[in-house]
């Protein structure tokens, strides 16, 4: 099976995408239209690859850029591994395991892909079924039916792994920066922003998302915000594949 991802997408092409979704992988009207507005990215589903290649087609008649990939080669950020307390010295990254106890070293050459974004760190989530609507509160994975009311938004960094692939998330606001030592200082903003430099400084070949080097460079918030912690991975992995296609 195959999965189509879609590059690039403006508002005014999502009308057209929806409907050359509809066309030609049969989604009904409301999905077609749920994956337009999340696009670009990866499209929900796995099709047979003639049927992925003829909507790609479509899709680059319209003027967008598409590509089919078999599904093994799209990268699955989930399940991501939460950490709050870690240790950067020159031998690699280190993290602590659960039990809080041991320490795990991560190469530095096993970076790939750091990814920092805005999101709402704090929401309650309303996910929306045929028919029920539950409510619950604190950070899950979200899907795509879901909405949210958001809290106070803060720093996340989405660092992806290789040989093994892994994914570990990082939020500002739950890491201990005991590590910095003197450096340290009262700001967890600040001292995220010393922990990115300090991991890009011994891994420079990770490759940086554009949120990434927007949020580097001090450029508005709107280049680096996201509405949620899913639109982040979503953008995670779409930076990844396009990272991995280049080469």
């Amino acid at each position: 099976m195959h999965r189509l991802v879609v590059f690039a997408c403006s508002a005014a092409d999502r009308e057209p995408l929806a409907d050359s979704l509809v066309e030609h992988l049969g989604l009904t009207r409301t999905d077609a239209a749920v994956q337009a507005r999340l696009a670009p990215g990866v499209i929900r589903g796995e099709f047979p690859e003639a049927q992925a290649h003829a909507a790609a087609a479509a899709i680059q008649q319209l003027g967008l850029q598409a590509r089919v990939l078999p599904s093994t080669e799209v990268p699955v950020l989930h399940p991501l591994e939460r950490f709050h307390h870690l240790r950067w010295p020159e031998t690699g990254l280190e993290i602590r395991d659960a039990t809080g106890t041991d320490w795990e070293t991560i190469p530095w050459t096993s970076l790939d892909l750091v990814s920092v974004g805005q999101v709402p760190l704090d929401s309650v989530r309303h996910v929306v079924a045929r028919s029920t609507t539950l409510v619950s509160t604190g950070r899950h994975q979200t899907t795509e039916a879901e909405s949210s009311a958001p809290h106070s938004p803060g720093l996340e960094l989405l660092l992806v792994c290789r040989d093994p692939f892994r994914v570990l998330r990082l939020e500002h606001l739950h890491l201990n920066y005991e590590f910095l030592g003197d450096r340290r200082t009262s700001g967890s903003a600040e001292n995220f922003r010393l922990l990115i430099t300090d991991l890009l400084v011994r891994a420079p070949h990770a490759f940086r998302t554009p949120a990434t080097q927007a949020w580097l460079s001090g450029e508005s918030t709107a280049a680096y915000h996201f509405d949620s912690p899913t639109a982040l991975e979503r953008s995670t992995q779409l930076n990844l594949l396009i990272h991995r296609l280049r080469g």
